[in-house]
């Protein structure tokens, strides 16, 4: 019986350790509406380091509405202090990753592609180092970096930015905590 026990706390220790960085992707409609009456349909979160490099801030994106591909979509951090450093709203469409190049899709499939995008939302890939923040005469025609902003975090070596796009449109945005500005800033951004 003894030994069973320490199998099952050993197993309850590795399981915990091991999900505390596991991206939650809830897919079915939440059964109580959020303040405004809205449900939320899908919602991704995660901690991730950001705002401070010894704890972690939570990343959200909720997407509340009536359907997934009709919904409005808020990405939000909130540091580990409790606090919300950024928010950015949009429409659940700019998250589809679908082409109309074979005919036009179903309904299923712009949620099908929807869910796939906000799984992936918060992928490793999209937190950033200052040693991969794009160099300020790489623009060309595309990007633009704000310069005040970019000479501030690419000054940090251990800035952890973040960076997000939408396929629908040609918008990629580069998020990193300001120490100097102690708050959030765009350094790098393409909306062409």
């Amino acid at each position: 019986m003894k030994k069973l026990l320490n199998i099952f706390i050993i197993s309850f220790l590795l399981y915990s350790c091991n999900s505390s960085n596991i991206n939650t992707v809830n897919t079915a409609p939440a059964t109580k509406p959020i303040p405004s009456g809205k449900k939320i349909l899908l919602s991704s979160i995660i901690p991730h380091f950001f705002s401070d490099s010894l704890k972690k801030d939570t990343f959200k994106l909720v997407l509340t509405g009536d359907s997934i591909t009709t919904s409005k979509a808020v990405l939000s951090i909130i540091s580990h202090k409790g606090q919300q450093i950024y928010v950015d709203t949009f429409d659940s469409y700019w998250l589809e990753e679908i082409s109309a190049e074979h005919g036009e899709p179903t309904v299923s499939q712009y949620e099908t592609s929807i869910k796939h995008k906000v799984s992936r939302f918060f992928d490793d890939s999209n937190f950033v180092n200052a040693l991969r923040i794009p160099a300020i005469g790489t623009c060309g025609d595309h990007g633009y970096p704000d310069s005040v902003n970019w000479f501030d975090i690419h000054s940090d070596k251990k800035v952890i930015g973040f960076h997000y796009w939408f396929d629908g449109a040609v918008d990629d945005n580069y998020l990193a905590w300001s120490k100097k500005q102690q708050k959030v800033v765009i350094y790098w951004y393409n909306n062409d």
